[in-house]
């Protein structure tokens, strides 16, 4: 196997995204929807957006690898093992349902109230009528204990007790005697297990927490796993900071051309100021020699409006550096 499959047995540091045995259309499926759910604005939030949804699907499939492993290690706990931890009678061990090594199964208050019914009826019919050889003119005494019985037996593949046409008992089932009681005990067992489910699982509880627990403690790789799934999710976390702090900038990358459009433009605005400021000082000092000079010699200008004053200026401050020359005044043509 090639380089890309390294870290096979969980596949979170395989070179390649997407291993030989997974659905790609459920890959790319899973990544658009990832994608969109980030709504990335330009090139570099979607190569982000990419990449969080690549390690994203790296994460559900280490999930699903320990999901795999807690179950092969509730596979190994039977139903009889949990029967033996609820100090269950024993001859009720071999009936224990396959649900039952699972703690987190529901049974209903409906289903609680109707096998309890069934299993006083069997108690009661066991009671009463165990040395009768038919059971014909008494099973409608327990309409429940048979209803149950007979979808056993359909379930099974047999004859139903019950004939739903005639709503009588099957004749093949009453030259039978033995092969109903055996129905109907079946049928007790069963509704055993889900009328006194609640019990059953308090009490196998904790034989069966501490027989998971010491099952996980053995195999190391579980607990690999796990680490290496909470250490990805925390880097994922750190990936959608990230990405939510580069939205929230709203700065439009563009590569090259932006940052030498940026940088020309710094140099613009940075040469723009600096003539700015030179030609303002360089106005100034001669506008004050002028005056200086004028003061000095006792010339009296007469004010010019405001737009001749303006356009004039550069030629006021060259006929007063002249006065000061030749000392001699020179009055200012006003118009």
């Amino acid at each position: 196997m090639g380089q890309q499959y390294n870290a096979f047995q969980h596949g979170l540091f395989a070179k390649e995204v997407l291993l030989p045995f997974e659905d790609r259309r459920q890959f790319l499926r899973f990544c658009r929807e990832i994608i969109a759910s980030l709504n990335p604005e330009n090139e570099i939030q979607g190569h982000f957006a990419r990449e969080i949804a690549e390690d994203a699907w790296k994460i559900k499939r280490i999930d699903k690898t320990i999901q795999a492993q807690r179950q092969s290690i509730y596979e190994r706990l039977s139903p009889q093992m949990v029967a033996q931890f609820a100090d269950l009678p024993e001859k009720l061990h071999a009936s224990a349902p396959p649900w039952l090594t699972d703690l987190s199964s529901k049974v209903t208050q409906f289903e609680k109230k109707f096998y309890r019914l069934v299993c006083t009826q069997y108690d009661d019919c066991l009671k009463n009528y165990v040395g009768i050889p038919n059971l014909v003119a008494v099973y409608k005494q327990y309409p429940q204990l048979f209803l149950c019985a007979s979808a056993q037996a359909e379930e099974s593949a047999q004859r139903p007790i019950i004939n739903t046409a005639t709503n009588t008992l099957d004749p093949a089932w009453q030259q039978s005697s033995k092969a109903l009681w055996l129905a109907l005990e079946k049928a007790y067992q069963l509704a055993y297990f889900y009328a006194h489910w609640d019990s059953i699982r308090k009490l196998a509880h904790p034989y069966v927490q501490s027989w998971f627990y010491l099952q996980a403690a053995q195999h190391s790789r579980l607990e690999h796993h796990q680490s290496l799934g909470l250490k990805a999710r925390m880097d994922l976390r750190k990936q959608l900071q990230a990405y939510e702090r580069l939205k929230k900038n709203a700065v439009l990358y563009s590569g090259i051309l932006h940052s030498i459009v940026s940088e020309n433009q710094t140099q613009q605005a940075h040469g723009n100021a600096k003539g700015n400021g030179i030609g303002a000082n360089s106005m100034a000092n001669s506008k004050d020699s002028g005056k200086a000079s004028r003061k000095a010699k006792g010339t009296a200008v007469k004010p010019l409006n405001a737009k001749v004053k303006v356009s004039l200026a550069p030629m006021q401050a060259s006929l007063a550096n002249l006065q000061a020359s030749t000392q001699t005044v020179i009055p200012v043509v006003q118009h």
